[in-house]
Order: C-alpha cells, then structure tokens, then sequence
C-alpha cells in the first residue's frame, strides 16, 4: 500500500518550477482495480480512462501550514459504473490529460488499510484526515 508524490511532481518542486498548489485547480481521480499504477507516471494521461471511475471537481479552500497541504473535503459526484475505487491521484487539472501534472496517489486510507469503494450511483465524499491530505518533510 503507498502514499506518496509523484516523481514529476517531486522534481519540480526540487528545480523550483512546481505550481502553487493553493491557485491552481486540483482535482481528483478515483482509480478501479484494474489500472496498475507506476511510479513513472507523470500526468493523467498515463492513466487509462477506462481506469478512472469519477474525477471530483475543483478543490477548494485549499492551505499550505508546515509543510502540510489540506483542502475542503470533496464530493466526487455519482459514480454509476466501474469500481471498486482502490486508488486515487491528487492532479493539477489544465484541462488537458497530457499536461495535467499527477501529485499525489493513495491507495490506502488514514489507518492504511486498502482503500475499497464500492460504486453504486451515489455521490462519494472525500473526508480528509485532519493531519491534512498530504505532507512534505519531517
């Protein structure tokens, strides 16, 4: 089970090019079994869209304190199809899959269980741990 950055996301936060996090649209992709993630993934078209059951729309109240970044938790609508959901990318959304940078993946929830969403027409809200989605150092 894992959490963590992507490698192209860790290298431009390294060479100083990484985009603010709190001005950009962030969205997330719920991901079925069927798609074998890969450390060389880099943006969202890496991902086949046959993998992707939902993506949420745009998060909001976004913060950076410590090293530590958080959001509002998020609704990623009404999945009818496709599932279970066992694994998720946080992604900077451009609007276009092959530019849009991959962030942070999970695929184990706050007690590291494995993540197993059950998809059945209703809406799937993401509650974020209160330690916050993610966080980078010590």
């Amino acid at each position: 089970m894992t959490k963590r950055l992507s490698r192209a996301y860790a290298q431009k936060l390294l060479d100083s090019t990484a985009p603010d996090l709190t001005a950009v649209n962030l969205k997330v992709a719920a991901i079925d079994a069927s798609h074998v993630d890969s450390v060389a993934h880099d943006f969202l078209d890496d991902i086949s869209g046959g993998d992707i059951v939902q993506t949420s729309g745009n998060l909001a109240s976004k913060t950076i304190v410590n090293g530590v970044f958080d959001a509002a938790d998020i609704a990623i609508g009404s999945p009818g199809s496709g599932g279970p959901i066992t694994q998720n990318w946080l992604y900077h959304d451009t609007g276009s899959a092959a530019t849009s940078l991959l962030i942070f993946y999970w695929d184990e929830d706050a007690a590291g269980s494995p993540i197993s969403i059950t998809v059945n027409g209703e809406a799937i809200t993401y509650v974020w741990n209160a330690a916050g989605i993610f966080k980078i150092g010590g």
